[in-house]
């Protein structure tokens, strides 16, 4: 009884927390730590980050642009690229040129927001079937 008495506390202040927190490009602004995902509602799979003193982020600018940039186990930096990005609602699109010149745009749903935390949705349908990723981010 007292499990599920938390589990509906926890229910009601996320709902709340998504009520009350705006989806603004004020509150996405900033750098993001990636801290793991599920696919289609399963286990969450935990990233684990190649360096211990630095982490890979995800850096949200007021201009437009935002910075990847992951790390390796030596702490050396093994990819860095700056995409575009938009917000629309709670409708958060990255734009990119990919490796043929072409330009890619992956749209993800934010579906929690806080100071500290983000939760992005990412719905891919195929021919045979959809497949829903969540990815969870984190900031200090």
């Amino acid at each position: 009884m007292f499990l599920l008495y938390l589990c509906r506390v926890r229910v009601i202040i996320r709902s709340r927390i998504l009520n009350n927190y705006q989806f603004t490009a004020q509150n996405v602004k900033g750098k993001w730590f990636y801290q793991g995902s599920t696919i289609n509602s399963g286990t969450f799979i935990p990233f684990q980050q190649p360096c211990a003193s630095i982490k890979s982020y995800r850096d949200f600018l007021e201009n437009g642009n935002v910075d990847v940039v992951s790390y390796d186990a030596n702490c050396e930096i093994t990819s860095s690229l700056t995409t575009f990005w938009n917000l629309n609602n709670n409708n958060l699109t990255l734009i990119t040129e990919n490796e043929n010149q072409f330009i890619v745009s992956i749209v993800y749903q934010i579906t929690y927001l806080t100071d500290t935390e983000m939760q992005l949705k990412q719905t891919v349908v195929n021919p045979d079937n959809t497949i829903v990723y969540l990815y969870y981010y984190s900031r200090f």
